[in-house]
């Protein structure tokens, strides 16, 4: 994935060739474009994103911009760019490194970090989690180990029917456990 990074007009403290080193020791991260660091990507710049776009396109590539504020700059010149792919057939996607990690008084130490959400920003986006509607009706349900199951039911015990489902239980509640009527409750 090729990663377009920017100073923000010299107020980021990055350095690129910190950041491709610790790139290069994370397995599937990739430092393609890490080599050069922008400066103002989003305006007198904005030619070497188009570029990267259509680069892109040409290798299949996904794209990462390291800037959140402009992505919707970024995704209208991807679409004025001719030559580049939409973004429903070649994703682009962007993260902060300036307010998570460089515009901060650690700023000059956070290439770790930094590194860190390029790395992350870079992984495939996660497969969607199947979800059960439930109505809860003044009811509630807590699943988890005993200790800390008992205390969020004890929490929530005022205001609602609270169910416990132990997925671990306390050595006070193994005897029980193999009795139906009160496994879990």
């Amino acid at each position: 994935m090729k990663t377009l990074i920017c100073n923000c007009n010299q107020t980021l403290p990055l350095d690129a060739p910190a950041l491709q080193r610790a790139l290069e020791k994370t397995p599937g991260a990739s430092t393609d474009g890490l080599g050069f660091v922008h400066t103002l990507l989003c305006r007198r710049e904005a030619a070497y994103f188009q570029r990267a776009a259509k680069d892109t396109t040409a290798q299949g590539e996904e794209l990462l911009v390291a800037c959140t504020q402009e992505a919707r700059l970024f995704l209208e010149l991807n679409a004025e760019t001719e030559g580049a792919a939409g973004v429903q057939e070649r994703p682009i996607h962007f993260v902060n490194i300036r307010e998570t990690a460089g515009w901060s008084q650690e700023g000059r130490q956070a290439t770790p970090k930094i590194a860190a959400l390029l790395a992350a920003a870079q992984l495939p986006a996660a497969e969607p989690v199947p979800t059960v509607t439930y109505r809860s009706a003044g009811r509630c349900l807590v699943i988890g180990q005993a200790e800390a199951a008992e205390r969020a039911a004890t929490m929530l015990a005022d205001k609602l029917d609270v169910s416990l489902l132990l997925s671990a239980p306390a050595a006070r509640w193994a005897r029980h456990a193999a009795t139906p009527s009160t496994a879990g409750a």
